[in-house]
């Protein structure tokens, strides 16, 4: 059993800030932890008294002199760190995560550099991709932690559900980063990401191919060992395009089912990890944007005295000020723009209020047309029209290309 008390003010003899960390696990109490780690005494007794028999987490934060953790958990690491890199590690505060079990996975403690806070920008996680393991994850072979939103490891002297109690290296000091094992981390971190994105696509090419045989009546399914990646995949393409959380749920259900081999058993077993994915706080959902909607046009209805309809379709407000536009001349101040767009607006029937359009539609409008503001002129700016070569130059989309009056 632990002693949160106990071995937080350890680690704060060290000068590391520490929070606290549920018993027996390596899940963190706080969602703003990396935030607001305890760095005095008087938070750590405050949180001693609220998670007396918690384990303790060593905090690292992006910043020069904060903390940064190599986080090895393949055996091997080391030794191919060195060897690849020609340099030896330095000695520096280490904590064996599990030093009966595993003794090669270790927390090797460094303190961040101007070169190190220039490369990291975002905590890093390396795994194997040659064989998924058990349940479809890739094995991990180290974290860098602490090099960007912030990250933690847990302290010496917590102890792990099998009984197995972290163990330090003694008083050891904590080094700074050497540049060389900043630049050998970039390089594996750029190597991983070139191979999960061939990963990413190959899933992709057998997805496809997997939706072309069945609807040629044939069977060409993606292989078990792949349905993380093809959760992964099928989850952010549905929330890009923004479906429901609860719809994405149900389809991705079915992809899988009707795609993979062992769908069926696969998609009622992982239901967990389909919602897990789901819940991920970096997953970017999409909007349906209804500029790209069809508009209905606007009808007026009327009926003469002898019983003849009439149906007239009635222009919307930015139809109207698309139209007038195109007469502008080629160059004219902002407040001559809104003279004439009120203009063509009431002439249409508009009421005052009406034509009050936004300044953001103004500016859409004028853009969408091949103007930019090319000048001011006192407290306003000047709108120029742009030949097609400009608009070329600037990256304008061809159909709004219009030639100069």
């Amino acid at each position: 059993m632990t002693d949160f008390l106990t071995l937080a003010t350890a680690a704060h003899e060290k000068d590391f800030p520490v929070c606290p960390v549920h018993p027996q696990e390596k899940r963190g109490v706080f969602w703003a932890q990396y935030k607001h780690p305890a760095k005095n005494l008087s938070e750590i007794r405050q949180l001693s008294i609220d998670y007396p028999r918690h384990n303790v987490g060593i905090v690292g934060r992006r910043g020069v002199g904060n903390l940064a953790f190599l986080d090895i958990d393949l055996e091997g690491t080391l030794e191919r760190i060195e060897t690849e890199t020609g340099q030896k590690l330095p000695s520096t505060y280490t904590v064996q995560s599990r030093p009966e079990s595993a003794p090669w996975k270790r927390h090797m403690y460094f303190r961040q550099t101007a070169y190190s806070v220039q490369k990291f920008d975002k905590e890093i996680h390396i795994a194997d991709l040659s064989k998924p393991a058990e349940h479809g994850k890739y094995p991990s072979l180290f974290d860098m932690k602490g090099v960007g939103a912030g990250g933690f490891v847990v302290a010496a002297g917590s102890v792990r559900d099998t009984g197995e109690i972290y163990l330090d290296n003694g008083n050891v000091p904590v080094a700074p980063i050497p540049d060389w094992l900043v630049d050998w981390v970039l390089k594996e971190r750029d190597k991983y990401r070139s191979e999960s994105a061939r990963l990413r696509e190959t899933v992709k090419a057998q997805l496809a191919t997997a939706v072309e045989a069945k609807q040629a009546g044939n069977s060409a399914l993606v292989p078990r060992e792949h349905f993380r990646t093809v959760i992964k995949s099928r989850v952010g393409s549905f929330a890009y395009l923004g479906i429901r959380k609860k719809d994405i749920a149900r389809l991705v259900q079915n992809q899988i089912e009707d795609f993979m081999e062992d769908g069926v058993s696969l998609a009622a077993e992982y239901k967990d990890a389909i919602r897990e994915e789901i819940a991920n706080p970096k997953l970017r959902f999409g909007r349906l944007r209804t500029e790209f909607l069809p508009h209905p046009a606007r009808n007026v209805v009327t009926t003469t005295a002898s019983g003849d309809v009439t149906i007239q379709t009635v222009q919307r407000r930015h139809e109207i000020m698309a139209e007038a536009i195109q007469t502008f001349p080629h160059t004219l101040k902002t407040s001559e723009v809104r003279a004439r767009l009120t203009k063509a607006l009431m002439a249409r029937k508009f009421t005052l209020a009406e034509t009050k359009a936004e300044e953001k539609a103004i500016r859409r409008a004028m853009r969408r047309a091949g103007y930019r503001v090319t000048s001011s002129a006192g407290n306003e700016r000047v709108w120029s029209r742009q030949t097609k070569k400009q608009a070329d130059a600037n990256g304008l989309p061809k159909r709004q290309h219009t030639s100069p009056l």
